[in-house]
């Protein structure tokens, strides 16, 4: 048969969550106060160049040779009757 939680055990139960939630909160804060003084950028500002940039087209080529082969190969089935026409 049940029987009724005590209600001190009930009253012990909700502050231990509400403290757990107290300290989450007080810990994300302090995280988010204090956090940004702990991070410092690994470079100087005064090392950092910056430009003006045009918009445009970019022309390059690359010259290569050898043979082209595949990574992998797999043949694949088909339930019913088909042919590749084009890849």
């Amino acid at each position: 048969m049940d029987r009724e939680i005590a209600a001190r055990i009930r009253r012990f139960k909700i502050l231990k969550r509400m403290l757990f939630a107290i300290v989450f909160l007080l810990a994300v804060s302090a995280g988010l106060i204090w956090g940004p003084g702990w991070i410092q950028p690994a470079v100087k500002r005064s090392e950092i160049r910056t430009a003006k940039v045009d918009w445009g087209p970019i022309e390059t080529g690359i010259t290569g040779s050898g043979i082209v082969v595949p990574e992998f190969e797999a043949v694949l089935s088909s339930p019913i009757d088909a042919r590749v026409i084009r890849i």
